[in-house]
């Protein structure tokens, strides 16, 4: 009697197992809710879909969409307002290659629209914005000493503690006498310094081994624009031995032009620099007055 009454109860044990094991497999959740989750922290995110509808009482939108238009006041990137940059230059402001992507007919931060082998040139007339004052001028040396200094030397001649000619950083960066006073191209009868504007263009998108510094505000760009104007004139020889190099350098280049052709680019270069020398160094002096 004993063995019967346990052989029931095992028999009523495993019934009973399979009904929870049944029960248990059968109340899983849908295939599409997780379940609880323990601190979801930024697992679920509150940000509304794209072009979702948004049905929300405690909001003031009453149309249900999500995608808002831009807050009045908005200036879309490669775009400023009219204070800063070069506005001012009509025939730039017309010209086609500086049409934004957004339409906007110059973008003074130099964000002009792309133009295959022609933003650097469709740059050189642009006019340094900023008037050439000492307080101008501190922030150009600010931006520079934190962004220049160690590449271009303390004074613009390229010998920054970077550089080193047996070390990775082997190519000597240009000093600033050659970059805005020297000619650059090869034909003398152009005379084509590099101008605020190529160096505005050269800061926001690099130039050679130097990358971009489109970081800079365009305010402080055009700013170090003129406290390197500043180095490369302190840098302009005016002696003897500088006058025999340029006469030889323009021989060089020069070649087929005659020896009184020579001497005549020859002074005719030299006298503009020192002509820029000292209408710059007018400048400085009335700006510090």
């Amino acid at each position: 009697m004993k063995k019967v009454s346990r052989m029931k109860d095992q028999k009523n044990i495993l019934f009973f197992a399979i009904v929870v094991a049944l029960v248990v497999t059968a109340c899983k959740p849908d295939g599409n809710d997780p379940g609880y989750v323990y601190m979801p922290d930024m697992d679920y995110s509150s940000a509304y879909e794209t072009f979702s509808s948004v049905k929300n009482d405690e909001t003031d939108f009453t149309d249900s969409i999500s995608a808002r238009e831009v807050i009045p006041g908005t200036i879309p990137f490669g775009s400023l307002d009219g204070n800063v940059g070069a506005r001012s230059n009509e025939s730039i402001r017309r010209s086609s290659v500086y049409t934004h992507y957004y339409d906007d007919p110059f973008a003074s931060n130099g964000q002009y629209a792309q133009i295959e082998g022609s933003n650097r040139e469709n740059s050189r007339d642009l006019i340094n914005p900023l008037p050439y004052t000492e307080d101008v001028l501190e922030l150009g040396e600010e931006v520079y000493e934190l962004n220049c200094l160690m590449c271009h030397g303390e004074k613009g001649e390229g010998n920054g503690w970077i550089y080193n000619p047996d070390g990775p950083y082997s190519a000597m960066p240009a000093n600033y006498y050659s970059v805005f006073y020297e000619m650059e191209s090869e034909d003398v009868s152009l005379g084509n310094h590099i101008t605020d504007g190529i160096a505005f263009h050269s800061i926001t998108y690099g130039k050679g081994k130097m990358g971009a510094h489109n970081w800079l505000s365009p305010e402080e760009r055009w700013a170090v624009i003129h406290y390197i104007r500043d180095l490369g004139e302190a840098l302009i020889p005016t002696d003897a031995a500088f006058y025999e190099k340029t006469r030889v350098q323009l021989a060089e280049v020069a070649g087929s032009m005659s020896d009184e052709a020579q001497e005549d680019a020859m002074k005719e270069s030299h006298e503009d620099d020192n002509h820029d020398a000292v209408e710059h160094q007018e400048e400085h002096d009335h700006a510090m007055n």
